[in-house]
């Protein structure tokens, strides 16, 4: 049986785990909807912690 800890592999893309997170850019984004570099680096740091494609 799989568990959420299992890898998994998505297309070409192979996932350490079944974690995944949407983004929520309503956090840090700008008026436009437009990412930022904080952003970009929260969920930089967000994936090498464990989650995310």
């Amino acid at each position: 049986m799989k568990t959420l800890y299992d890898e998994v592999t998505i297309g070409k893309r192979k996932l350490n785990n079944r974690f995944l997170v949407a983004p929520m850019t309503r956090v840090s984004a700008d008026l436009y909807g437009i990412p930022t570099t904080e952003m970009e680096a929260y969920y930089t740091n967000f994936a090498k912690g464990g989650f995310g494609a």
